[in-house]
């Protein structure tokens, strides 16, 4: 439904009309991206929950040195010519495989302190 919108704003605009093949194409890499996830065995994305953690509070402490503004807030990591990434978005993802990878194990202390560092820098 996004693409559509986009699509049909910008298709009697020669030069907005990048913006939807550019959505179609991150679309597409998001449905590969989510298909590669859902056929991982679950230990498998457990067992990587800490580097994936691990490079997310790099990418967040990233933000206030590499990041650019946008409406007022410092929260976007440039990719070049593939746009921007907010890395609290990604963090989502390794917050809830590291979380239960913590509860697993029963370690409800670490499960809490996984959780404060990325909340504190999102906050910052």
């Amino acid at each position: 439904m996004g693409w559509l919108l986009i699509y049909s704003t910008t298709y009697y605009q020669p030069d907005l009309n990048r913006h939807a093949g550019r959505q179609a194409l991150f679309i597409v890499l998001g449905l590969l991206l989510q298909w590669w996830l859902s056929r991982q065995p679950l230990q498998k994305l457990l067992d990587w929950a800490p580097s994936l953690y691990g490079a997310s509070l790099a990418l967040l402490l990233a933000v206030p040195v590499l990041g650019f503004e946008v409406n007022g807030a410092r929260r976007w990591l440039s990719l070049g010519p593939l746009g921007a990434v907010q890395p609290s978005e990604w963090i989502k993802f390794t917050l809830l495989l590291v979380q239960v990878r913590c509860l697993q194990k029963g370690r409800w202390d670490l499960a809490a302190l996984a959780f404060l560092g990325p909340a504190l820098l999102v906050l910052k």
